[in-house]
């Protein structure tokens, strides 16, 4: 069966009932979920270090929340996903450090905003992608990860999910992600 990695978001874990009920709606869909597990507590040099080990198969369906999501988006062509699944990306790419609120400057710190303004972007990417976002979540973000999925080389969609916040854990945002996993080519080894 084809392999799905699932990156959980910042401080989340594939304990989370979220990411269970994915871990369902992968495994109904004919793929084997693989949970791709940080320690959220290092760098994010060191988060992007680790998922590249950590998701060593071609062609595998590529699925990450949040800044799972971000290092999705960094990874994808690097390791030839056959598609991903960006969901609620996070706006810290290095044309965003300076439009961030000073609340998300602070929290992070100044270590993790340096590591992160050294990544940019790769709107170049051919990985087909689904970029997710909720309605009610941050308006600049949604507006970003709409521009970029409009700039994004390769097949891209967006999708606002009504009613919902920045969390996975809404109903509404499972069923469309699980209505969009269901289209995608049915792979076996």
């Amino acid at each position: 069966m084809k392999k799905a990695y699932i990156i959980p978001g910042f401080g989340e874990y594939a304990t989370d009932d979220q990411y269970q009920k994915l871990n369902t709606i992968f495994s109904s869909a004919g793929y084997t979920p693989e949970f791709i597990a940080l320690d959220w507590s290092m760098s994010i040099d060191t988060w992007i270090r680790e998922a590249e080990k950590m998701m060593q198969e071609p062609n595998a369906i590529v699925c990450g929340f949040s800044f799972g999501a971000y290092i999705g988006v960094l990874l994808c062509d690097k390791l030839r996903a056959q598609h991903l699944f960006a969901c609620s990306l996070s706006p810290y790419f290095s044309d965003d450090i300076e439009q961030l609120p000073h609340d998300a400057l602070n929290y992070f710190g100044k270590d993790h905003i340096a590591q992160f303004a050294a990544h940019t972007f790769p709107k170049e990417s051919q990985t087909p992608t689904t970029f997710f976002f909720g309605d009610r979540d941050w308006d600049y973000a949604i507006k970003k990860t709409r521009d970029r999925s409009a700039e994004w080389h390769g097949p891209s969609t967006f999708i606002l999910v009504p009613e919902a916040e920045h969390s996975l854990a809404n109903t509404t945002y499972l069923n469309l992600l699980e209505k969009e996993i269901e289209k995608l080519p049915n792979y076996t080894d």
